[in-house]
């Protein structure tokens, strides 16, 4: 237990002492330890605890494995996460993620502002079931254009029909990434522009 990060030798002897005073023959738990130059690792440590006829503990076999980079990894992981809820959750601008047949598989809440709907009332719906009849030509060929050229930013103007039935000019740029394995759909980043519009043809 010297060895242990100060940090979690508690929390490891209190392991340790359920394992050899309880009935579980093995125990799993991850903590660091401090290297002889003094940084400290995380290590994952399996127990197991062979016991006699009455049940005492009577030897403990073990395996340690360094899984410092892939708590490190993690930790990136979860920041990069953090980073990507902050920017799309406040953005006035909003992402639709679709599948190869346009349904919307992720919206982020700026569809709220845009055209009235919560994410949950889009998410899993035809994405041009949003789409004015009078543009839903146009849209679906510009959609097959982006299935057509993975990686090229497709850009599109068209009407949709918001909550509470008026119209909304919407301005987007679609990019099918439905090849990246961290992404996995056709990326739309939208915004809406109906006040430019009425502005610029008054």
């Amino acid at each position: 237990a010297e060895v242990v990060h100060p940090a979690d030798r508690d929390g490891y002897r209190q392991a340790l002492r359920r394992l050899l005073t309880g009935t579980a023959a093995d125990a799993e738990q991850q903590y660091r330890v401090v290297a002889p130059d003094g940084t400290a690792r995380w290590v994952r440590d399996r127990l197991q605890a062979e016991r006699d006829a009455a049940g005492r503990p009577v030897r403990l076999d073990g395996c340690l494995a360094d899984v410092t980079d892939q708590r490190a990894a993690e930790e990136a992981l979860r920041q990069s996460e953090r980073r990507f809820r902050a920017l799309v959750e406040k953005s006035r601008d909003g992402i639709l993620l679709l599948d190869d047949r346009a349904v919307v598989r992720y919206a982020t809440p700026a569809v709220r502002p845009i055209l009235g709907y919560d994410p949950a009332e889009v998410t899993g719906k035809d994405a041009f079931g949003f789409v004015h009849p009078d543009d839903l030509p146009a849209a679906r060929e510009q959609f097959a254009l982006a299935l057509e050229r993975p990686g090229e930013a497709i850009p599109n103007t068209f009407r949709a029909v918001a909550a509470d039935g008026g119209v909304r000019v919407i301005e987007l740029n679609g990019c099918n990434r439905l090849d990246d394995p961290g992404v996995r759909a056709v990326v739309v980043n939208y915004r809406d522009v109906t006040e430019r519009e009425a502005a610029a043809g008054a």
